[in-house]
Formats: structure tokens, sequence, C-alpha cells
């Protein structure tokens, strides 16, 4: 009885730890999955901005350190305002669901370009945030460059990790003779043939507890004690040795008091006040949780490992002896789809803004490193009197706010003259406003010199306008078009058609005014054209030739004619 009891005793307790289990590992399992979702829907919704930025001629000065301190600031002002898009709701704070935002280095097919990728719900935000601190930067969205399509190529990674404490910080700008964006920026212009890289830097707005991390540090400098990572093994050893001292010693009681209380002060080191203020530095700056990835590819391994080291070698030059640098990681498989991805891993590095500054922000003209994708052209606000209705000419796109172009009947009626080189638009120009008149039920004359457009434009006109349609080629000898020069609507209109007739005689007959033509010609010309044209019907420049040879006939349209003058 008593073992049967002590049989079911053990059932129960085993049941309910399995019970426990299997709540736990499902309450596990949720997480996980919900999490998951919240990590694929920024995944599948990113906007990609290619950004560019005018290549200035680097004035002459006394203080080119300054100057150049001063372009990176304004990335460190960027990175501050990123932190204000932290939501501090539970569900975000369950999940670490905070907005990723990626900035990247590409170099590929011999360019190197700057973007910024994040969720697209936050995208005008962003776009609004590049273009407050860098007006004159162009911002276009652009789908990311490929640098994986190498048939058959190889490809290798690396991320970064702080050596020490992340209340630590690295070298920045401020300590630095130069751009630090030479250094990276060189060593991606180095590629050859055929290869790839990108130095991908993702941000997540974090809330600011870490600073509580620098108090306390800040504290252990002050009472002399190291706060450079030991490990668990020395911790332990540690804590025996205090032990074994106290017992040996008396522990707080072999202390002989003093009445100088200046004597339990530690009086520091210059290495150690020198960390102390570059603990105090760095909580006095917003921060950022970060994750940074670097990844080549090439033809060859060797070729594609060979260029990983050449740029991760570049982030030497935040190193810090005494307080903080980067170790470069190994990457693999999972680090290559994250880079692709564009996935937050893990907590990631807390840097603060002066930090991520320093590694990545857009180059000015203190950046001598070729292959850089300058902006060619600056961009310029649409006037503000632009008219509300008109032809669209186009769409103006300023600083993310988009606003249609358009043109007025009556400025159309002065004259439009479009100047660009070949390629940049200027029929496309013309080939839209007509098929907008076409389809507003307007009457328009295109003539197409080159023969190139009129297929395109022909194409374009809606069904119901067809019979509207009247193509003349010239070059069309199976269907030509008959051209009357002497058709006219209202009897005013006689006098101009045959002046305009006579011209193009002279032009095509006697262009050097010789007297092929002259004024003889011109009296028997108008004077028949008038005579043809006073019957019911009118004529044509063939009936011409008929009046001089046939009697009949010139008797008969003399008899319609009123005026006494050509008459006679």
């Amino acid at each position: 009885m008593e073992v049967g009891s002590d049989l079911f005793n053990i059932l129960i307790t085993g049941g309910f730890f399995v019970f426990v289990f299997i709540c736990v590992y499902l309450i596990y399992a949720i997480f996980r999955s919900n999490k998951l979702k919240h990590e694929l829907k920024h995944i599948k919704s990113f906007t990609s901005f290619k950004i560019s930025v005018s290549e200035e001629i680097a004035q002459k000065g006394n203080e080119p350190q300054k100057n150049y301190q001063e372009e990176i600031s304004v990335a460190e002002q960027f990175f501050g305002s990123l932190s204000n898009l932290y939501e501090g709701s539970i569900e975000k704070k369950l999940y670490n669901d905070q907005m990723p935002i990626s900035l990247e280095i590409i170099a590929w097919e011999g360019k190197m370009e700057f973007f910024c990728i994040c969720p697209s719900e936050i995208a005008s935000i962003l776009e609004r945030q590049i273009n407050s601190f860098w007006p004159t930067a162009q911002i276009a969205k652009e789908k990311l460059p490929n640098i994986f399509k190498i048939n058959d190529g190889a490809m290798a990674s690396a991320y970064l990790k702080l050596d020490k404490k992340f209340i630590l910080p690295i070298r920045t700008y401020k300590n630095l003779e130069s751009d630090s964006l030479n250094s990276l920026t060189n060593s991606l212009s180095k590629l050859g043939e055929n290869s790839g890289a990108a130095i991908q830097v993702i941000v997540k707005p974090i809330t600011d507890d870490w600073r509580k991390m620098g108090a306390i540090n800040a504290k252990k400098v002050q009472e002399g004690k190291s706060i450079t990572s030991t490990k668990w093994y020395m911790k332990v050893l540690g804590f025996i040795f205090e032990m074994l001292s106290n017992v040996f010693h008396g522990g707080q009681d072999s202390k002989k008091a003093s009445s100088n209380p200046y004597d339990d002060m530690v009086r520091l080191t210059p290495i150690q006040e020198q960390t102390l203020k570059a603990l105090n530095e760095k909580v006095s700056k917003t921060a950022l949780a970060t994750n940074v990835r670097v990844v080549a590819t090439a033809l060859t391994d060797r070729e594609a490992t060979l260029n990983l080291k050449n740029i991760t070698t570049s982030f030497g030059q935040f190193s810090s002896p005494e307080l903080n640098r980067f170790k470069i990681k190994k990457g693999n498989g999972e680090n290559i789809r994250d880079y692709i991805l564009r996935r937050f891993s893990g907590k990631g590095m807390i840097l603060n803004t002066e930090e991520l500054a320093s590694i990545y922000h857009f180059p000015s003209h203190y950046v001598a490193t070729p292959n850089i994708a300058w902006s060619r052209a600056k961009e310029m606000p649409p006037p503000a009197n632009l008219p509300q209705e008109g032809t669209i000419l186009g769409k103006s796109v300023y600083r993310g706010e988009e606003q249609m172009v358009r043109i007025k009947p009556e400025d159309r009626r002065r004259h439009i003259f479009m100047i660009g080189k070949t390629g940049v638009g200027k029929t496309t120009l013309f080939a839209n406003a007509i098929e907008q008149d076409v389809r507003e039920g307007k009457g328009c004359c295109y003539i197409d010199p080159l023969g190139d457009a009129i297929e395109d434009l022909l194409g374009k006109i809606p069904q119901e306008r067809w019979q509207d349609v009247i193509l003349f080629d010239p070059a069309d000898t199976q269907f030509p078009l008959g051209l009357n020069l002497l058709e006219f609507k209202n009897p005013e209109e006689r006098d101009f058609l045959i002046q305009e007739t006579i011209q193009i005689f002279y032009k095509l007959f006697d262009p050097g005014q010789t007297g092929i033509v002259g004024p003889q010609w011109e009296h028997w010309f108008r004077n028949a054209a008038l005579t043809i044209m006073a019957q019911p019907g009118g004529g044509t420049l063939i009936d011409i030739p008929r009046i001089f040879t046939d009697d009949a006939y010139r008797t008969k349209l003399v008899s319609y004619v009123t005026d006494p003058i050509v008459k006679s």
C-alpha cells in the first residue's frame, strides 16, 4: 500500500513538473512567435533612400580640423533626433519592438553610395529629418544594389563588438586628425573588378536606463576599483581571497580608526581621471542600440576575405587603449542573412551620438575618396506662384513634398523653348502635353522632323479620337495627302494665302531674288489665284495654268469675280 502511494506521489510530482515545463515551453514559443511576427512586419515594409550630397570646393582656412568636426557634428544631432522614435508601450517593451534604422555605405560597380533604410511607417519622418539636417542633400527612393549577384562568387562577413563594457567610449571624431570617413571609404574604394562590399550600421532607440551604469561605474572609479570586465572564475577567486583575508586579519576590526575623514579618500591616477571624464562624457549624450556589420563579395574566397580585412582594419582608428575599442568577430551565414533582411540582432552595442557620428555620416568636401556618388545638381524648390490649372508639365519633388507643375494655355501660346541635350526628355515633355490636349478634346499639330516620335504619339491617341487624326507623311507615296494652299474659310483669308504661296515660290525657285519670279509673275499669279478662288467650289494650284490656256474655262471663272480690278 505504501509502495503504491509513493509511486502515485512520484507520478503526481513528475506530472506536475512536466505540466510546468510544457506551460513554460508554450509561453516561450508564443513569445518567440509574436516577436518574430513583429520583426517580419518591419522587414516586409522597408523603404530605402539613396542620399546624395553635393561635392563643394573646400575653402582654405586656418582651422581645417574645426571645420570638418563641425560637418560631422550635424550627424550627431541627427542621431540624437532618432531617439525620439522610442515607443514606451508595454507591447513594444515586451518584444523590444523599436523601429530599426539601417545606415549603409555600399560599394558596387565602381561607385560608392549612401543609403538609409527604415520601416515604411516612419519613412516620411526619416526623410524630413535628413532634409532638416542636410538641406542640400538629394533624397531618392531607390532599390538597393545587390552585391551578391556575382554568379558562383564568394562572400565574407564580420560584425563588431565592444572589447570592454559599453559604458567606456571608443575614440571619436573629436580626437581624430581628419575625417574618419576618409579611412572607411578608402578601404571601400580599393575593391577589384566584380567585387562589392557594404558597411551596415543599424540603430534602435532605447530608454535612458543605461545611464545608471555610468553612475555605478563612476563610483567604482572614484573608489579606485577597476571597471573592466573580469572573467567569472577571477571574480570567484577574488571573493574567496577577500573572505580569507577577513578571517586572518579580523575583518573590519583590523582597520584602524582615524579621526581624519580624508584618510579614506583614494587619490586617482591620471588614467583613472581620464576614465572618469570619459564616463561622464558618454552618459551626457543620447545613446542608441547599435549593430555594425561588414560584408564583402568577390569572385574568390581569398579576394573576399582580403577585402573584408581591409575594411574592418579601418575601424582601428576608433581604438582608445585606455578606454574601449571594437573587436572584429567573424560572421557566418546568419550574419549575412541579418544583413540582407536589415534585422537587428541581440541587444547590440550601446553607442552614444558622438560615437555613432564618428562611424557613419554623409561625406563632405573634407572626404577626398574617389568613386563617391556625389550629387551633380542642386535641388531647388518650385516657384510659389505655380498655376493650379492648365497642362501638366511634370511633378516637382522637393524635400519629400510633391507638387504638380502646370502651364496655362495663354503661356503656351507665347511659345515654349525646351533646352537640353539628347536624351533628357524634351520630346517626351512635348508628347505628354499633346496627349493631354488630345484626351481633353483639343486640337493640336505636331511636327516631327526626325520621325522617331510620331509612332509613340499615335499609340497614345484614344479610340474615340481616331477619326480626328490627320497624318501627313511626305515620304508616303502610297497614301499621299493633298494639301490645298488656296483653301480658305473667310474671304479675308484669300490675300493672306496668296501672299504666303508667292513667298513659297520665291524660296523654291528664286531664293536669290534674281527676277525668275519677279513683280510681273506676282501680278499674274495673284489675279489668277483670286479668279480661281472666286468660284463657289474654290480651286487649287493645278487650275492656274488652265486659266492662261483655256479661254472658255477663263470666261466661266471670270463670271464669278466681283472685284473690278481683278475682273479687268
